[in-house]
């Protein structure tokens, strides 16, 4: 029977989790890693200097990634089938509410220093924007093909997206949203 745990670096396993973790994040303000349970469509929640699982959040369907921004203890999850973002309250654990996104959002990253979120749409070819003051959808950017990965360089506010068909990383200038460049890569790039 397979069971679904998180291991250390040398295999062994060593704490029981949801159904297909995929997604993992940590807030190093709090010394808590968080998991994304594909399966269980659940996040948990774990005290990294106890190494014991905290609590449980039920979100929405087919949880795959998350991001933590440590400066106000948010998690932000991408529930794929369900073409939403979950936001957490990391001192509660409690889920606040939800944004709709584009269709089957994957990636996502944050600029903690300006609170902003970015998440990768892969099947509506999209980049939704999220303020994360208001957790509404600041602009959304339309790309010609389907995107995957993103990650975010708070120290330039440049945004890093992975275009799977054409084999860039778009970069966009997160102060003006848009997009001011693209960086030829091996084939398929995915996460960032």
């Amino acid at each position: 029977e397979e069971k679904n745990v998180i291991s250390d670096s040398f295999g062994k396993s060593f704490l029981p989790v949801g159904s297909y973790p995929i997604g993992i994040g940590i807030n190093s303000v709090t010394n808590k890693l968080y998991v994304a349970n594909q399966f269980s469509n659940s996040i948990s929640v774990i005290d990294s200097s106890t190494d014991t699982i905290q609590s449980t959040i039920q979100v929405d369907n087919f949880p795959y990634d998350l991001e933590v921004n440590p400066f106000n203890n948010r998690i932000y999850v991408t529930n794929r089938e369900s073409n939403t973002v979950s936001v957490i309250d990391g001192s509660t654990n409690q889920r606040l509410s939800k944004i709709n996104v584009g269709d089957s959002p994957v990636g996502i990253s944050i600029n903690p220093s300006l609170n902003m979120i970015y998440v990768t749409n892969l099947n509506s070819k999209s980049l939704s924007i999220i303020d994360g003051i208001d957790n509404k959808i600041n602009k959304t950017i339309k790309f010609n093909e389907p995107i995957y990965g993103v990650a975010v360089n708070p120290l330039t506010n440049l945004v890093y997206i992975s275009n799977l068909i054409n084999n860039t990383l778009s970069v966009l200038d997160g102060q003006m949203n848009k997009i001011i460049s693209k960086i030829a890569v091996e084939t398929l790039p995915t996460a960032i």
